[in-house]
């Protein structure tokens, strides 16, 4: 899936915040990077190796230096082990994952005056991704944290993120 497939026919969404302003995203400025699962798994793959050898780092340095020392150089990296992510993620049959959505946001002001925010992303899951399956990935890819929140929210910004999600990142449907 390409981004011009993910996205949907939408051309903008908008939301007027409690002063009166008008917070919309356009369609123009938004990009759509679609990560499947075999990237993510690598990605996490490459992560824990990474972490592996920062470990082997650590029992070196403690071996030779106070423990003290050691912890400031590496810190909770090496002292808090990470559940390792299943090969099952591969077998998952949805694609993608999740999708990047970059946007800026536009706000126009009660005299009309519109000003262009700095790019910035979110991270739509695919709803049809197991949930055990985001906290072990999230250990390892920090994603959950750039999801807008379901349901009643009370942030203009965030209930403006959940509907770009609903409306620009569009997931495949899998046949049952």
């Amino acid at each position: 899936m390409n981004s011009s497939q993910a996205i949907a026919a939408v051309s903008s969404i908008s939301i007027v915040d409690a002063g009166g302003q008008r917070l919309s995203i356009d369609r123009q400025f938004i990009k759509l990077t679609p990560v499947d699962k075999q990237t993510l798994y690598s990605e996490i793959l490459r992560k824990e190796l990474e972490l592996e050898s920062i470990r082997l780092q650590y029992e070196r340095c403690s071996k030779s230096m106070s423990a003290f020392h050691c912890w400031q150089m590496y810190g909770e990296q090496v002292s808090t082990e990470k559940q390792k992510v299943p090969s099952t993620l591969l077998r998952i049959p949805y694609n993608p994952i999740y999708i990047v959505l970059t946007y800026r946001l536009m706000t126009r002001d009660i005299n009309d005056q519109k000003r262009l925010g700095d790019e910035s992303f979110l991270v739509c899951l695919n709803p049809a991704v197991p949930l055990g399956y985001w906290t072990i990935i999230n250990q390892y890819k920090p994603i959950l944290r750039s999801v807008p929140r379901d349901g009643v929210v009370s942030n203009t910004v965030e209930s403006l993120k959940y509907r770009a999600c609903k409306e620009f990142a569009k997931f495949p449907v899998m046949p049952r």
